[in-house]
């Protein structure tokens, strides 16, 4: 989760620093589909990291409040963490296969 956190964090810098994320050889129509698809997987997968946080949150709250166990919530926040997880790795390999340079046809 480390990891996937430093990604977006990283992603996050470079786009706000305005460096180039795709290769310069990327045809422009692809480059602005490519940010858009990275943008939103972005906000969807930032919402699925504080869904996960707050689930976990509202379990240990809720259980030591109780003193019943209710696995609801603990299980909306493990299962919103993995999909935090999983967005991240579909990311990256978007954002690595666009810093390749492009096959041209010739």
């Amino acid at each position: 989760m480390l990891i996937a956190l430093a990604f977006w964090i990283y992603f996050w810098m470079m786009f706000l620093k305005k460096k180039p994320i795709f290769h310069e050889k990327t045809e422009p129509l692809l480059v602005k589909r490519q940010l858009k698809r990275l943008k939103s997987l972005s906000i969807v997968a930032g919402l699925f990291l504080i869904i996960g946080i707050v689930g976990i949150i509202i379990h240990n709250v809720q259980s030591n409040l109780s003193e019943t166990h209710e696995f609801l919530y603990f299980y909306i926040g493990i299962i919103a963490l993995y999909l935090f997880i999983l967005l991240s790795i579909v990311s990256f390999v978007i954002f690595l296969n666009s810093k390749q340079n492009p096959k041209l046809d010739n």
